[in-house]
């Protein structure tokens, strides 16, 4: 008996210490837990992606920031923008396959998002090849050399074609927009209200008149009127000097009038009945022939000038030649 009572109470103190190892482990995770719950010990770091910014940094013009551009007769101008974009993550976020970078040029006419919309170029917007979200530029002379740095720039042609608005009340705009690779967008307006000069060009598609082979006392029009393209970006019309026509055999006046025979041109008639334009001493101002610059690349912008003769009755004779001066003025 006195053996079982020893085993009974080895058996208690066995369970006891049983319960205090488990209420001690108990205690301890609880202990853990409160710490951690207390945020005593732990660090958090948030990190944000903040937008990144940009700068005009160089172009090819003479004056910076841009002036007065000077636009080529019937082709295209281009101008080379540099611009600096910088990011607090690193310019890497700005250089990786997934950022975009674009830019546009927009007439006050326009806005940046019209234009940025559009994606075509017009006389009042241009957005390269033709899509303002491919506007792709190469990087410039700021590269970006590693992971600390922040700076990195591009370039861009700029095409200008030779039909942009030259208003001078109204400027235009430069406009870049940037999208890193953490999805952050920056958009600004780098340049605002610098002017495009007015150009006044023109073409001819073909440079002679031929009336053919006509009798004396005849009336004709030519069968190849001359067609004239604006290949500026003002509206235009145009003065006329024409030369009186030799023959083999006496000479055609230009000056109407009858005998010695007349020359009249129109822009809206090939009959020489209706033509409304008579030469007077050589010289005709089409004041109503008011050539707009054109609008876009499929916009052709000419206007065809009709030339009707009459031969005298007499004193002319074999092949007849004269010369025809052409001066594009600015329709103001």
């Amino acid at each position: 008996m006195k053996d079982h009572a020893q085993t009974d109470s080895s058996q208690v103190i066995a369970l006891l210490l049983g319960v205090f190892v488990l209420l001690a482990a108990l205690l301890f995770v609880s202990i853990r837990s409160k710490a951690a719950e207390g945020g005593e010990s732990d660090t958090q770091v948030t990190i944000s992606a903040a937008a990144p910014t940009m700068s005009l940094f160089a172009h090819n013009q003479s004056e910076l920031p841009l002036s007065m551009l000077l636009i080529n007769e019937g082709s295209v101008t281009n101008t080379e923008i540099e611009i600096l974009y910088s990011d607090n993550n690193g310019c890497a976020e700005i250089v990786a396959a997934s950022s975009t970078v674009e830019m546009v040029a927009f007439h006050s006419q326009e806005t940046a998002l019209s234009c940025a919309t559009s994606g075509t170029n017009s006389s009042t917007c241009i957005a390269s090849n033709d899509a303002f979200a491919e506007f792709a530029g190469a990087v410039g002379s700021n590269t970006c050399t590693g992971p600390t740095d922040l700076d990195v720039s591009y370039k861009y042609t700029i095409e200008w074609d030779y039909f942009v608005s030259s208003s001078v009340a109204d400027g235009w705009g430069l406009s870049a927009r940037i999208t890193d690779a953490a999805g952050t967008t920056s958009t600004l307006t780098l340049v605002d209200n610098f002017g495009v000069t007015g150009q006044t060009y023109m073409s001819l598609a073909s440079s002679t008149v031929d009336f053919g082979s006509l009798a004396l006392g005849a009336t004709a029009t030519s069968a190849d009127p001359l067609v004239l393209t604006n290949t500026g970006n003002d509206s235009l019309d145009v003065d006329l000097l024409i030369d009186n026509m030799t023959c083999t055999d006496g000479t055609i006046n230009a000056d109407s009038g009858g005998d010695p025979g007349e020359i009249r041109v129109d822009i809206g008639s090939a009959a020489f009945e209706s033509m409304g334009s008579n030469v007077a001493g050589g010289l005709v101002t089409l004041s109503n022939f008011n050539l707009e610059a054109a609008s876009s690349r499929t916009d052709s912008a000419t206007q065809t000038i009709y030339w009707g003769i009459e031969i005298p009755t007499s004193g002319v004779g074999g092949t007849c030649t004269g010369g025809i001066t052409l001066t594009a003025t600015a329709n103001i």
